[in-house]
């Protein structure tokens, strides 16, 4: 190492750095800790970290939701406890969020609910409640997927109406409704895989 890498070094280290993107001198107070760059710093500022993490972001959105969903299935259980395990302070703020949102767009929200009967129609004539009850007990009382206990539950269809499916018991199944509103609009096949248990 030369005598000028060494006063640079050490300029990083007591002062700060040159951002190579903004071209502007910042203190280390404006650069995130990166023991594998050059004293100690991230490359970029945080300004610009954020500006070009939203840009990646974008332009590779089907990445990161990949990313994000192998995320969360590696961590499965501490993620479903948090989902649980919600305080109330914060379960207030979630459905005071809804709620504003629903005051909001009135338009949005009977358009949703008109497409999402009339998909239901689509499907047929609904089960018996006696026949969920039967479903229930076949299941034991719990999740298809997370195997909780259904003190709450979903019913939920293995291949969604959205995408064909029908009302027929044999394309129904109970889900606890984190499990149910994971799942979304993707097939029973489509998570099992996901969860890397489809044989």
């Amino acid at each position: 190492m030369t005598k000028a890498d060494r006063d640079y070094l050490d300029a990083v280290v007591r002062d700060g750095k040159t951002c190579p993107k903004c071209k502007i001198f910042k203190p280390r107070a404006d650069y995130a800790k990166n023991a594998t760059q050059i004293g100690g710093l991230q490359g970029y500022c945080r300004a610009c970290s954020c500006i070009a993490s939203r840009e990646w972001k974008e332009k590779n959105r089907d990445k990161k939701r990949e990313h994000k969903r192998a995320s969360y299935w590696r961590n499965v259980e501490s993620n479903r406890a948090k989902n649980r395990q919600l305080t109330p302070e914060r379960r207030a703020k979630k459905n005071a969020a809804q709620t504003a949102y629903r005051i909001a767009n009135p338009a949005k929200i009977r358009m949703f609910n008109r497409l999402r009967h009339n998909k239901v129609r689509a499907g047929g004539q609904l089960p018996h409640p006696y026949e969920i009850s039967e479903m229930l007990c076949d299941q034991d009382a719990r999740c298809v997927y997370c195997h909780a206990v259904l003190d709450d539950f979903h019913v939920d269809h293995k291949l969604p109406v959205s995408r064909g499916g029908t009302n027929d018991i044999e394309n129904l199944q109970l889900l606890c409704p984190p499990c149910n509103m994971r799942k979304s609009a993707t097939t029973h096949e489509e998570v099992l895989s996901r969860m890397g248990r489809l044989f």
